[in-house]
């Protein structure tokens, strides 16, 4: 497991830190429960306006088919969270064949609550 921390002084609202550690910890427990990886990556990068750019990233053995998510209630979930920052979530096969999270917000939304 390795963690890339790049967030530096990118102010985030209480409920986006929330929002964005449950998705860390859904898409982890997911990689345990699920992808039979070696190894698992977590990034956090934040640019100089603002954007926030989450990455999780695993070697295991990719997605199910579309059928089989649709059921996923943590995707579910993730996606919601994913909404309450005005983000946008990707969940896909990554290019090493395991499956990458991908999530896009602006740090200061998603400030209700």
């Amino acid at each position: 497991m390795a963690l890339e921390n790049r967030i530096g002084n990118c102010r985030l609202s209480p409920n986006a830190e929330i929002n964005l550690v449950q998705i860390i910890r859904e898409a982890l427990s997911n990689v345990v429960r699920h992808s039979d990886a070696n190894e698992a990556c977590v990034s956090i990068d934040c640019d100089h306006e603002g954007r926030v750019t989450l990455l999780i990233e695993d070697d295991g053995v990719g997605m199910p088919g579309v059928e089989q998510l649709e059921h996923h209630h943590g995707l579910a979930i993730m996606r919601e969270r994913a909404r309450g920052l005005d983000g946008v979530l990707d969940v896909g096969r990554s290019t090493h064949g395991g499956t990458v999270v991908k999530l896009n917000f602006h740090a200061m939304s998603g400030q209700g609550e």
